[in-house]
């Protein structure tokens, strides 16, 4: 068995329509694959907003960890950090927060290192935009027309000749009765005289 089945060739009104329905298929494909697209786009917008935050973030931290370590303990103050906070407080939560941050870098550095929307930024460009147009055109030309002319120039008159067929029967059978009913009458005529 094809999985692909063979374009049919016994008729060209017939081949013109399916033409149309496999570009109608091909249409839903594109727009299913710009789904997809959009979805990994916003995905990928996420992710990388999380990146930008955790490097900015580390940034900060380290900046303040080594505030710390030199012992300008007044420098680069984390706005998150409660005043209240000892020293060991502040370090061991920074380290906390350092490791996360990294994690979060680490985790989120496909969405800064892909390319995912770039296919969308084609649609863009109007000779693509001509292309779509020109695309959609020809399926519906061709869906529509083919099956119109499929259905004017084979489908009916096939109808019409199956039509005047089961008449042309209908006579015959009621012409083979008559004739039938004709030789019984005989034949009763000849075994009564």
């Amino acid at each position: 068995m094809k999985p692909i089945p063979t374009a049919p060739t016994d008729n060209l009104y017939k081949f013109v329509a399916i033409l149309g329905l496999w570009m109608f298929l091909g249409l839903l494909a594109l727009l299913g694959w710009f789904v997809y697209l959009e979805y990994e786009v916003k995905d990928n917008s996420i992710a990388s907003s999380s990146y930008f935050r955790s490097v900015q973030a580390l940034s900060e931290i380290e900046d303040r960890m080594e505030s710390i370590q030199t012992g300008n303990l007044e420098e680069n103050k984390l706005d998150w950090v409660p005043k209240s906070w000892d020293l060991e407080q502040e370090i061991h939560v920074l380290k906390i927060a350092r490791e996360n941050h990294s994690e979060s870098v680490a985790k989120n550095q496909y969405a800064v290192d892909s390319e995912v929307g770039e296919e969308l930024r084609y649609l863009k460009n109007p000779v693509a935009m001509v292309f779509g147009i020109f695309y959609i055109a020809c399926m519906s030309f061709c869906f529509v027309i083919g099956f119109l002319r499929w259905k004017q120039k084979i489908q009916d008159p096939e109808i019409y000749f199956k039509e005047k067929n089961t008449e042309l029967l209908e006579k015959s059978i009621e012409k083979l009765n008559l004739e039938i009913r004709a030789l019984k009458g005989e034949q009763q005529n000849e075994a009564n005289g």
